[in-house]
């Protein structure tokens, strides 16, 4: 490129943006898509108020229904997100009321259970146990394995 071209490049304006809002209008999408899921919503308050910052500046530089829109979804987006993180933090900790759904075992229900399966599967777990026997090949420094 030669000096003139170059003087010519740097001269001619930056071509401007399409719409001034549309990526705002991305970002407003975005959180309000995730500002109902208690994991993503403080992802969507970040969003949020980004998506409404950028909104307004773009309405600063000229936009109109779009950077509006953007801006006023992304504080409604980022409002809901808090309102979520408040309901869910609210429940963390808390002793809910009503019955269990579902119902824990005893310790002496799990023993029983369990000792149900281990003579159910008994005589499986032997015929494995002397098939790996056979294969295996003992060396002379190991002995044989023990039964339990």
């Amino acid at each position: 490129m030669e000096p003139s071209e170059r003087q010519e490049a740097a001269q001619e304006p930056a071509p401007p943006a399409r719409r001034p809002g549309a990526l705002a209008l991305a970002f407003a999408v975005a959180a309000a898509l995730s500002c109902w899921n208690p994991l993503a919503a403080p992802l969507a308050v970040l969003v949020g108020v980004a998506a409404a910052i950028m909104g307004f500046r773009a309405l600063r530089r000229g936009g109109r229904r779009l950077a509006a829109s953007a801006a006023a979804l992304g504080l409604v987006a980022a409002a809901a997100a808090v309102v979520v993180l408040a309901l869910t933090a609210s429940a963390v900790g808390v002793e809910q009321g009503g019955e269990a759904v579902v119902e824990g075992r005893s310790t002496q229900e799990m023993d029983r259970i369990l000792d149900d399966a281990a003579r159910r599967t008994r005589e499986a777990r032997e015929r494995a146990r002397g098939e790996l026997d056979k294969l295996s090949a003992p060396d002379a420094g190991t002995p044989p394995r023990q039964k339990p």
